[in-house]
């Protein structure tokens, strides 16, 4: 494994981490807004310019045998295509968990704002942003799990990998808030306990593939219940201005 693969990974990283922590800055004390900003089509654009940039940037590291199938965890025991379906499989139980979890912290306006802020409003721009999600596991998973956690871990040990790609991964997440990082930690020792099962780095990309796209096939159920959730919210807002309003009078006249 290249020294100079593993210092390019870590330095994109880290600028990721930085733009990201920018962005949360400017978010009103680091919470989610009321509503969601939906990006325009510039914004897919920028996103399939980023997975190309990266793919080829994979692409002449390999070539030039910067790093190789195995030495990020492409390997495994298990053939490709049954890891990957693997992956995908372990995400609904998840799905199941984490609904109920977001519910019961009451996080779900901020997963539903998380998701339409990536989410064009055009055919044309969700089309070029299902592209780019479809792309970002494989290029998320080689460059964060497999160089800078499987590569890296051989060289510093697990428990320094581990913790240096959970830092990584949480910051290049917070632009999303603070309440949804719990989710990332859990989706992080996920793709790293997978890493390094006979599932391999094929495994995590399915999970991976899974947690990007399901959100999106499921985000006009989450809409409705957050539209209604909002209509309950408004109409005791009026409840509790109507009742105010007639106790003032009476206040007075006593």
């Amino acid at each position: 494994m290249s020294s100079t693969v593993l210092a390019v990974a870590l330095g994109y990283q880290a600028l990721l981490v930085c733009m990201s922590v920018r962005a949360w800055r400017q978010r009103p004390a680091g919470a989610a807004p009321r509503r969601a900003r939906r990006p325009d089509d510039r914004w897919a654009a920028g996103l399939i310019q980023q997975r190309v940039v990266e793919l080829s940037a994979l692409w002449s590291g390999w070539m030039d045998h910067g790093w190789t199938l195995a030495g990020v965890g492409l390997a495994p025991a298990v053939p490709a295509p049954a890891a990957v379906l693997a992956g995908v499989g372990l995400y609904l139980p998840v799905l199941v968990l984490v609904g109920l979890a977001v519910r019961r912290w009451g996080a779900e306006r901020d997963t539903v704002v998380a998701c339409l802020g990536l989410w064009p409003r055009s055919r044309l721009g969700k089309a070029v942003t299902l592209l780019g999600l479809t792309i970002n596991p494989f290029t998320e998973e080689v460059i964060a799990r497999g160089l800078l956690v499987f590569a890296l871990s051989s060289r510093t040990g697990p428990v320094a990998a581990v913790s240096l790609g959970l830092v990584l991964c949480l910051g290049t997440h917070l632009y999303q808030g603070a309440r949804v990082l719990p989710f990332h930690a859990l989706m992080y020792g996920l793709f790293v306990g997978l890493t390094f099962s006979p599932l391999g780095l094929w495994g995590a990309i399915g999970l991976h593939l899974a947690a990007d796209l399901m959100p999106w096939l499921l985000l006009g159920d989450a809409l409705e219940r957050d539209r209604a959730a909002r209509r309950v919210r408004l109409l005791r807002a009026q409840v509790a201005r109507a009742r105010g309003g007639s106790a003032g009078p009476q206040h007075q006249a006593s």
